[in-house]
């Protein structure tokens, strides 16, 4: 996108206010105070600037390095300078615009050519398509982002890498035991026992400082509140008591304020490290984010909600964890699964579609349906609500009654998928399946659904 132009006062004219690519306020006169005249003027600028910035023979490093500097000190700005190690000898000179000519022998664009190129040549060199497709994901960000603003005549199509699997290696606990006694460096012992009781992501871990360690209220803040706001949000967790005496050792020997330190620094990163000790331990290769993941699963093979999953490792949207973990949880799919049994399982099934309730809350029930039904039931109308699963009987007097399908198949033989057929005779104390000849008392069908009641009621009339 152009920036957005408009017309503003200024010392009593009309001057043109925009706001550039670096989030500076910028204004320039029009020198009439005529509205209809400023506002010509502001249309021949909106045309002068478009051709000017399409006409500007931009090269990829440039934009590179001017959609770099829109970032700040986020952390992608960093990552984007190790990326580019990887792509500025392929496409760091070309004239971004050349990106878009078609070559006549092979009909693909200058952009598929080359990055197709950068695939095979990675590859060669070990690297994996996952990196290769961040590489390229990134530049082709770049060039959208520069096409939005006029930099670039148009979108480049590129060839890219498929999409890797995602990597969900995590460990068991007793791997992790292994590992968790191999790891006898200070620093690389702490921060195994926080990445796995905080399920935070490594730089969340190195970036912690002592005054977001609250032993009082027992909590541990990822967040840092001076660092620039992203897309990966970082959680306020409990401090279990793992990580509460781990933290009270490296407290007394602490050097600076960061909680993972090394001779009084603070650490950069611990993926040597971890490596090197999963190789020692034997439990395979081992990175700082496999104790996130491995945090996650054993919360959900323990029963903890997706949601409460997510709020601990500071997921925005549940649906994020439960594609990931949901797997993993005892309760997965369980409901779906039982409503597929079959044979001898299938009554078994259905018998419990309905918890069973305490003695106290059957007692207040029956209490309950004798005060309602005082008098001989007779339906108003009857139907089986799919929201609820429940055939709903509504008498007369006022009171609905929603019956489970089950025991209305145990009482009179009628499936729920025939209950949609039921309807209401005789004065409405009978219910009646026509297709299948079948008539049923409504009193009856309660005294063996609601017990005694009913009975009671029944010998009376």
């Amino acid at each position: 996108m152009f920036p957005s132009y408009r017309l503003t006062r200024y010392r009593g004219k009309f001057a043109i206010t925009w706001i550039g690519d670096d989030g500076q306020r910028y204004r320039r006169s029009t020198g009439t105070d005529d509205r209809e005249a400023a506002q010509q003027i502001l249309e021949e600028f909106i045309r002068g600037s478009r051709q000017r910035a399409v006409r500007q023979p931009y090269r990829v490093e440039e934009l590179w390095d001017k959609y770099r500097a829109t970032l700040g000190t986020r952390p992608a700005a960093t990552t984007m300078g190790h990326e580019w190690k990887a792509l500025k000898d392929r496409f760091g000179r070309l004239r971004a615009n050349d990106l878009l000519d078609v070559d006549p022998e092979t009909h693909l664009t200058i952009a598929e050519i080359l990055s197709a190129e950068h695939v095979v040549e990675r590859r060669k060199a070990g690297r994996q398509d996952g990196t290769i497709l961040t590489e390229l994901s990134r530049l082709r960000t770049v060039c959208n982002w520069a096409a939005e603003r006029g930099m670039l005549k148009g979108v480049p199509k590129w060839a890219m890498p498929p999409m890797p699997r995602p990597r969900s290696r995590h460990l068991s606990r007793e791997q992790f035991a292994k590992f968790l006694d191999r790891a006898v460096v200070p620093h690389l012992r702490l921060f195994t026992v926080l990445a796995i009781a905080t399920g935070g992501r490594m730089g969340a871990i190195l970036d912690l400082t002592w005054d977001r360690i609250d032993f009082e209220r027992g909590q541990i803040v990822l967040d840092n509140p001076e660092r620039d706001r992203t897309a990966k949000g970082r959680a306020l967790v409990p401090m279990n008591e793992s990580a509460r005496a781990a933290l009270l050792e490296a407290r007394d020997a602490a050097l600076s304020d960061y909680v993972i330190e090394w001779a009084g620094d603070k650490v950069a990163s611990v993926k040597k490290g971890i490596r090197a000790i999963g190789k020692a331990a034997k439990v395979g290769a081992v990175s700082p984010h496999d104790f996130r993941h491995s945090a996650a699963v054993w919360m959900a093979e323990d029963g903890v909600s997706m949601s409460e999953i997510a709020r601990y490792l500071g997921h925005k949207d549940s649906r994020i964890t439960e594609r990931v973990y949901a797997r993993f949880s005892p309760e997965h799919l369980l409901a779906a699964s039982k409503s597929l049994e079959v044979g001898e399982f299938t009554q078994k099934r259905l018998a419990k579609r309905s918890p069973g309730l305490s003695n106290t809350k059957v007692e207040k029930a029956l209490v309950l349906a004798k005060i309602l039904l005082a008098s001989p039931p007779e339906a108003t109308f009857v139907q089986l609500d799919e929201v609820s699963d429940r055939f709903v009987i509504q008498l007369k007097n006022g009171v609905a009654l929603a019956i489970p399908p089950a025991i209305m198949h145990g009482v009179t033989g009628i499936l729920s998928s025939q209950l949609y057929e039921v309807r209401v005779i005789r004065r409405g104390r009978t219910l009646q399946l026509q297709s299948l000849g079948v008539d049923v008392s409504l009193l009856d069908l309660l005294t063996k659904a609601l017990g005694a009641p009913a009975e009671g009621m029944r010998r009376a009339s």
